[in-house]
């Protein structure tokens, strides 16, 4: 029977399905320490890894009999996926289970720093912090407001398409222009770099971690 070793105590339920065919380990606590970890690898097929470390070539060295990396989300950089593909091994991601649930967050954090809600969620509860007045402490209206999309990939286009629905202008910056029919759909203009910096209100990332994405916002 083939083994499946869990890097993060997930819920049971996720894997019900698998349970006839496959042996599936899970830690005890939240996590298995990485030395723990290691010890325990060699004897498993697939790897469903955590966050908590890097799945490095120490690791990948040590899953001798790995056929695949099933990541937990849309992002692999927690991956040295190259090396991965040099032994061998598959290297999998979950993009569309995070889709909607990242574009809800990201337009909830985009609400709150708009109308202030989380500024007012601290200061009513300190007596005579808020002043009452009718222009105190006033947040912005979001409609006809520029919101930039620096990568507007899946998830930046399910933001784009809860921000026309609020009547924003979506503005956006990609590796490279979308078709002009996706780009109809959201009312989008595709700008450079600096044009999405400087034009935009409100600025969401949805790029992925690469080396020329790293800090791309700074001072």
């Amino acid at each position: 029977m083939k083994k499946i070793l869990l890097g993060y105590r997930f819920r049971k339920e996720g894997f019900s399905e698998l349970e006839e065919d496959f042996e599936i380990t899970c830690p005890e606590t939240e996590y298995f320490e990485r030395e723990e970890f290691l010890k325990m690898l060699p004897e498993y097929d697939v790897l469903v890894p955590s966050f908590k470390y890097t799945i490095d070539k120490e690791i990948i060295d040590q899953g001798k009999n790995l056929k695949l990396i099933a990541n937990f989300g849309v992002g692999y950089n927690n991956i040295d996926v190259e090396y991965a593909a040099e032994k061998g091994i598959v290297v999998t991601n979950t993009p569309n289970s995070v889709l909607e649930p990242t574009a809800e967050l990201c337009f909830a954090l985009l609400l709150a720093a708009a109308r202030k809600v989380s500024f007012y969620d601290r200061n009513i509860r300190i007596p005579k912090k808020l002043s009452w007045g009718i222009y105190d402490n006033m947040g912005i209206s979001l409609n006809d407001k520029v919101l930039g999309i620096y990568g507007m990939g899946r998830i930046g286009q399910a933001v784009a398409r809860r921000a026309v629905a609020f009547g924003m202008n979506v503005i956006y910056h990609n590796r490279k222009p979308l078709d002009k029919e996706t780009e109809q759909k959201y009312n989008a203009k595709y700008v450079s770099f600096d044009e999405l910096v400087t034009q935009s209100d409100f600025i969401s990332l949805h790029a992925p971690a690469t080396p020329e994405t790293f800090h791309i916002i700074g001072e």
